[in-house]
C-alpha cells in the first residue's frame, strides 16, 4: 500500500492587530487598521460591510494593503455606516480574520 502526504509550501498569514471599534460624528472619516504578517505567497485582503464585500471604488471606500498594514478608509460617514467592518487575507495556506463596529453619530 502506497501512502501520498499531500504538502503546502507556504505559511499562513497571521493576525498581528487586530481592527479596532471606531466612533464618528458624521461625515467624519473612519479608518480601520489591522496589521497582518502575509504569509508566503503574500495573502489577499478583502474587506467586507456587515457581511458583504465592500465594493473599494476609492470614493467612499479606500482600501491599502502595504507591509503588514491592511485599512480600509470611509469617508463621509453617515448614519448609514454604522455597523461591522471585517477583513479576511487568505493564501493557499491558510486564512486570518478580525472585525469591529462602526458606530456613527449625528
Amino acid at each position: 500500500m502506497e501512502i501520498r502526504y499531500l504538502y503546502t509550501a507556504g505559511d499562513g498569514p497571521v493576525l498581528v492587530e487586530p481592527l479596532k471599534d471606531q466612533t464618528v460624528i458624521s461625515p467624519d472619516t473612519a479608518k480601520f487598521t489591522a496589521f497582518i504578517k502575509g504569509g508566503e505567497p503574500r495573502a489577499d485582503v478583502q474587506w467586507f460591510r456587515a457581511g458583504k464585500a465592500v465594493s473599494v471604488d476609492g470614493v467612499k471606500y479606500t482600501a491599502v494593503y502595504e507591509g503588514d498594514e491592511a485599512s480600509l478608509t470611509v469617508t463621509n460617514c453617515e448614519l448609514t455606516d454604522a455597523t461591522e467592518y471585517s477583513l479576511t487575507a487568505t493564501n493557499k495556506v491558510g486564512s486570518v480574520s478580525t472585525k469591529a463596529l462602526l458606530t456613527v453619530h449625528g
